[in-house]
């Protein structure tokens, strides 16, 4: 199996507005991904994504999926291939995967891929360290991408061939606090994250740049795809720096007094050979969003058993430079 064409570093970032951090957790990573903070008790977490680590079929934290497994009904795991959680460095043994700690029941099947629980951390402050249960690691595929923490108040997958991007089942207002990670193909075949487009072998650039378009598109409206709804124009403060992990926290302004829905997405006029998602945390800063009575209550389903979307897989266009049969993943 092929390793994904972009590897990006493992590695978290702590939220204070969040009183959590988020970790990007690749599948490839031998003894998985350390938080940078110390928890004990019980850890709210929610993860997202999916990847291959059991030959070519996907899976995502806790359930074989039907995307290339050939299964018409998603199955749980036994343990192994699916997320591993614990205080001390991953072995790749039974007996770290998530399932033992989790406090209750695994969370129903997700189609989005996503799950919030709480995890027994133990009495003793620790790291706590994610990965994949597995013992070979150089044919995996993809990653999970982990709240810890605190619970945002909702979680958004917008895939880049969604046109008008992605709606909020909640309704917001004044500022919020957003933590998007993701990486996709808008402009060709060169990868690109929310706010910078990446180094390797499609780009001629050496480092990371910003490009005028083709990045993170917010709005309180269906996106157009015309550069005005960039994310960047509704930014409190600067523009965060390159992150390697493609993880990015910050506050946006959503101009409204009252609450509405909102738009995420990618700025593009043309979806249909895009490929890639971003993964958005959102978080009412001012006040509590106020939520839909149905649909809000349908996310907290997914929510009492919620990666964010995580890692949704997309055919490669041919122009968009893939290899021949093989799924393009962005975190």
């Amino acid at each position: 199996m092929l390793l994904a064409a972009f590897v990006i570093a493992a590695r978290g970032f702590i939220s204070p507005a969040l009183a959590g951090e988020i970790v990007y957790a690749p599948f490839d990573q031998p003894s998985g991904v350390a938080t940078a903070g110390l928890y004990s008790g019980n850890v709210w977490v929610t993860v997202s994504g999916w990847g291959q680590a059991l030959a070519n079929i996907d899976s995502d934290a806790f359930y074989i999926r039907n995307e290339t497994s050939g299964v018409t009904t998603p199955t749980q795991t036994t343990g192994f291939y699916g997320l591993a959680v614990d205080t001390a460095p991953i072995t790749g043994s039974l007996s770290q995967k998530a399932a033992n700690r989790i406090v209750g029941s695994i969370p129903a099947f997700n189609p989005t891929g996503v799950y919030s629980f709480e995890f027994a951390a133990g009495a003793t402050p620790n790291q706590l360290h994610f990965g994949v249960v597995d013992n070979i690691y150089s044919d995996n595929y993809s990653a999970y991408t982990i709240v810890v923490g605190s619970a945002p108040t909702e979680v958004l997958y917008a895939p880049f061939v969604e046109a008008g991007g992605a709606e909020t089942a909640g309704t917001y207002h004044g500022r919020i606090l957003v933590t998007v990670s993701g990486v996709g193909q808008a402009l060709a075949n060169i990868d690109s994250d929310a706010f910078y487009l990446l180094p390797g072998p499609n780009n001629p650039s050496a480092s990371p740049t910003r490009p005028s378009f083709w990045d993170l598109a917010f709005s309180t409206s269906p996106l157009l795809g015309n550069g005005s709804q960039e994310a960047t124009k509704a930014l409190v403060g600067a523009l965060p720096a390159y992150n390697r992990g493609n993880i990015y926290t910050f506050e946006l302004d959503t101009g409204s007094v009252g609450p509405t829905h909102l738009y995420f997405g990618v700025n593009d006029q043309i979806f249909t050979d895009n490929a890639g998602a971003y993964t958005i945390a959102i978080t009412q800063l001012d006040a509590t969003a106020v939520p839909e009575p149905t649909t809000l209550a349908l996310a907290l389903i997914g929510l009492a058993g919620l990666g964010v979307p995580g890692v949704r897989r997309w055919v490669a266009t041919p122009d968009k430079g893939a290899p021949a049969g093989r799924l393009r993943t962005a975190a």
